[in-house]
This record gives C-alpha cells, structure tokens and sequence, in this order.
C-alpha cells in the first residue's frame, strides 16, 4: 500500500538498530531472542533495559516513523496484537487486542470485530468502538496533517475523498469523514467498509495507524498531546511514565490493562545511545538486555561470548537504485540504465559494504514477503529478473556505450556526466557512493560524481528530477508484494518520476480485486518484471540481514518478524538475572 515511512530510508545506516526481528540462525541460535521455552522461575524483580530511539510524537493517529511507533507500541493496543512466533520460521500470530473476535465477508470487503468490554485507558474509562470511529477520521482529516492519511486514504471506503479536501471547508471535510467507513454499530461493535477487497486487513488492524487515542486526553491538551510522557493516555499493557527528550523513555505496566495478570515486566527502560562503543559496551557487560550488532570486532566478541542468544533474520525491505527517466538525463536510455544495474557484484557490495551481513538483492521483493503464508516469489517460481538481466548483458561497458550513442553522449565513458545521489551524508552513506563510484569505474569506464545529503534532501531532489541515480529504499508495512509494488504506481508514493506504465497500472489494479492467491501472484509478478526488468525503472542490489543478541536470563521475548515496531513486551519476563 501507499506509504510514507520515513525512517525505512535510513535503516541501513542505523548504529543501534530498535528493532528486534526474528527468524532462523545457527546452531547456537535461540528459538525466539531469548525466549526459550519459557520455562524457569520468574526473578522476583522484574525489568527490561533496552535501547531505544528518540520518537516524533507519540499518537498513533500522526505518528509516520518507525522509532514512534515503537515507543507507543506498549502504551497503545490495537484491535488485535501482533507476536512472533514461538519456534523459528514460524509464522507471526495476530492474537486478540482490545477486540475479542472478528469476522469478513466473503470479499474482504467487510470486516466487523467485536470489542471486550474490560478494556480501558489507564484513567479508567472504558475503550469502545466510537474510540477507533475517532481515531480514524482524525487519520483522515486534512486538518490534523497525519503522517499516514495516504496509507489508509486507498483502504478504507471514503478515506480517499476525506484526505483529498485539504484546504476545503470544515463542514465539507466534517461530512466527508461521517461518510468514512469505519462506523460503531454499538458501544463494543466496529464495521469497517474498505475500498476494495483486501484479504489481508487483519494485518492492518494491528499497525499503529489503526490504533485508538482517547478524544477527551486529545481536547485536554489542546494539540501538546504525545509531546511529553504526562501527555499520553494508554490503553495498553504499560503507561509512558518518563520521556526525556534524547534521553531515556520508562515504562510502567498499566494497573488498568484488562490483561495486566500476563504482563510480567514491570519497568522497561528504553536509552537513547549515539555513541557505537558505548552501546557495545554497556549490551556486552548486562546493562542492556537487548541489541543488534553489526560491527565486525563487537561481533566477534558477542559471538565468542556464552551470555546471549542470537537471532539472524532477513529484513523485509530492499535498496535499490531508482532512475532518473527525466529527456536529458542520461540515465533516460534503457541501455544505459540496464548497464549501470548489470555492471556492478551485488554479493561483493555485501561483502565490502556490510561485511557480508546482508543479502545480495535480485528481486524487488524480498523472498520472505509472502500470499496467503506462501512466499511470493515462491509462487513465481523465483525468477530472479536482475540475474536473468545481468545474464544477458554479457559486456555491460559495450551496452553503456551503445546507450550514450543513441542518447547524443559521445562514445567515451569518461566523459559521461552522472551523478548518484546516496540517502544520507554520514560515514556509511558516503562509503555507499564511493564504492559505486570505484566499481563502475573499473567496470564501466565512467567516472561517477557522488552527491551525498541528508535524505530528505535527496527526497526533495528526486522530486524535483533533479537527479541521475538515487539510492532508494523501502521497507514493508505489512507483509504482501503490494507494500512494495504499488508505490510506482502512476498516483502511487513515487509518482514524481513520471513512469506512468499503463500495463504496470493495470497489472497491480487487477490483483487488487483478485482473490486466488496464485493468480495475484502472477499479476504482481508481471509488474515487478516490468519495473526491475523490461523499463528498469529501479535496480534492487541488497536485503538487510539482522543479527540480534539477547541476554539469556530474558524470556519469551517473541518479536514479530515484521511488524517489530508493534512490540509491546506483554508476556516478557526474565529469570536468572
């Protein structure tokens, strides 16, 4: 679906990643981060220290980066919640939230759940349907700038209409977001009508957009809510009870939670740490119970160490090299462009980039991402379409010159003026762009000039068409090939590059309203083709690889292999401390 996280553009260059995923390892892997099999005496004091990221504001209606939402994650709870699985290679379980059951149509047009009546924020008020009702027209409404309203504007019936009145009259928007579809049937009955089918709404009813704030905690603190710790109201399995700003987030568990008797951790301290050693240091010697590691000498040192279980997950995002198809640009010719994406080792970029820790990229869509509990790529057959490109370019310098000449380039790489523009002017990011610079140099003859900004900056470049190559990246919402697909859609999040494939258009607007499995599969196989193979529009190169340590004394910590920032640490305990 359309989106805007903007924190999935820099996840690469994290030092500490907040993020906890899970997935199969080695032989001295835990089964889930620590969690065991849950066995053992609980310590009689119960806390967590972990790591943590500085958030943007802590609402769930505005919040669009991913270090927000996890720190609402245990404050907020949703329809249903969300945990991973137990064993490794499992599939992540959606459990109930503050709805009980739920039921669709037979279309996935219509889903209604049905809401406990124990749920309540932590003043003690109930948690009803009219909440979400709320929540989602503040979502939509022009007037409140939500960060997300273009994720649900093509979901939910009337969201579209509501987010496109920016600028109108307050009673032409009021109307609009009454005619929304999301309606309270009762106090504790939500009905959803969506936009067009979707089979995997159940994912969405645990993401953070679609989670409830409190109408009377929102009046009361006149547009400051979710600024400050004394300015949140949780309906979740913890209260924020601590924010400084930069610093440090602490967490209480909730005594009003309707579930509180299988909330275990008492205090969870989250510390914001910039400095790599430091954060090293203090995970190494038990002051953190939890972090990724991603330093090759730190990793040695953990990896020798007998106090951690390790977790190795693929991560369900990609980087790619997206291209300027602007007349003027060079990278406008397809021979150009198919020699710059053929022309360089993706399995050498892993190694001399990350060490190895991640996985060389063939497919937009990373292999993990799955329909109906299959893997997507799976389904296609694995068709690779880089590889089969790069296969077939024997000579990517010949193809490149070949390009500049029909293009009016000359016949000298040298000469060619293009640029590369990373996502991010820190250490990493300008590494990124030298090696680019290096191997297309060596492989191409041209020499690459690297422009390396902040990437919002780079954003607004592309935006602009002011720009060769960009270094793009994307990480999934929710797991289906669409999160990543419809996004170069002509109306989709990266329309400003004026692709406007007509067969791409129609291909992910057929699986939108198809239902067998197989036959979505290869409609959105079709359009990955297009966009990585026959235009090349973008070039995928690498899939993140995470490797994540966890104190052993720390239990049935089960992250949910994609929606890790939905971690609320309900069932967490630690024994052996």
């Amino acid at each position: 679906m359309k989106s805007k996280k903007i924190l999935a553009t820099i996840l690469a260059v994290s030092v500490i990643s907040t993020s906890a995923l899970v997935g199969c390892g080695d032989k001295n892997d835990s089964s889930k981060g620590g969690n065991g099999s849950g066995s053992g005496e609980k310590d009689k004091t119960q806390y967590l220290n972990l790591f943590g990221g500085e958030p943007q504001i802590i609402d769930p209606t505005l919040a669009g980066i991913t270090t927000t939402w996890q720190a609402l994650a245990p404050i907020n709870e949703g329809l249903t919640r969300v945990e991973g699985a137990e064993e490794p290679g499992g599939l992540d379980k959606i459990k109930p939230g503050v709805a009980e059951t739920w039921e669709a149509n037979d279309d996935s047009t219509e889903f209604t759940f049905k809401l406990r009546k124990d749920a309540k924020w932590q003043d003690g008020t109930p948690v009803t349907a009219n909440d979400f009702v709320y929540s989602l027209r503040r979502v939509c409404d022009p007037r409140a700038a939500s960060e997300y309203s273009s994720f649900v504007a093509p979901i939910i019936k009337g969201a579209k209409e509501a987010t496109a009145l920016t600028g109108q009259a307050d009673a032409t928007i009021d109307a609009a977001l009454e005619n929304l579809g999301v309606k309270a049937v009762d106090d504790y009955t939500l009905k959803f009508e969506l936009a067009k089918p979707i089979p995997y709404f159940l994912q969405l009813s645990y993401f953070p957009t679609f989670r409830p704030v409190q109408k009377a905690a929102i009046d009361k603190f006149n547009g400051k809510y979710g600024t400050e710790a004394e300015m949140t109201m949780s309906n979740g399995p913890y209260i924020l009870s601590e924010w400084k700003h930069n610093g440090v987030l602490v967490y209480e568990k909730n005594p009003n939670y309707w579930d509180k008797d299988n909330v275990f951790v008492e205090k969870i301290t989250k510390t914001i740490v910039g400095d790599t050693n430091s954060a090293m240091q203090a995970l190494y010697n038990g002051e953190v119970d939890r972090g990724d590691v991603s330093d090759p000498e730190w990793v040695k040192k953990f990896d020798s160490s007998d106090k951690f279980n390790i977790e190795k997950t693929p991560g369900y995002n990609v980087e790619s090299l997206v291209f300027n198809l602007k007349e003027g640009r060079p990278t406008s010719n397809i021979k150009i462009r198919k020699a710059l994406a053929a022309g360089f080792d993706r399995k050498q970029y892993s190694q001399d980039i990350n060490n190895g820790n991640s996985i060389a990229g063939f497919e937009f869509v990373p292999d993990n991402v799955s329909i109906d509990k299959k893997s997507f790529q799976e389904r296609l057959g694995t068709p690779k379409y880089v590889q089969k490109l790069i296969d077939e370019v024997t000579d990517p310098k010949a193809l490149l010159i070949e390009g500049m000449k029909e293009a009016g380039l000359g016949d000298d790489p040298s000469k060619l003026k293009i640029s590369i523009n990373t996502r991010g002017d820190n250490a990493y990011c300008k590494k990124q762009g030298e090696w680019f610079q290096n191997k297309w140099k060596s492989n191409l003859g041209i020499n690459l000039e690297v422009i390396s900004n902040q990437y919002q900056i780079m954003y607004e470049n592309m935006e602009n068409g002011d720009f060769d190559i960009a270094i793009g990246g994307w990480s999934a919402d929710f797991d289906d090939p669409s999160n990543f697909l419809d996004i170069y859609c002509s109306d989709g999040l990266y329309s400003y590059l004026n692709w406007n494939n007509k067969e791409y258009d129609k291909a992910i607007k057929d699986s939108d309203s198809e239902l067998d499995p197989q036959k979505r599969a290869e409609l959105l196989g079709k359009a990955e083709k297009l966009l990585t193979y026959d235009d090349v529009l973008v070039s995928p190169f690498e899939h993140s690889l995470y490797k994540m340590y966890t104190a052993k004394y720390v239990k049935n910590y089960r992250v949910p292999g994609l929606a890790s920032y939905c971690m609320d640490y309900k069932g967490v305990y630690t024994s052996g401390r």
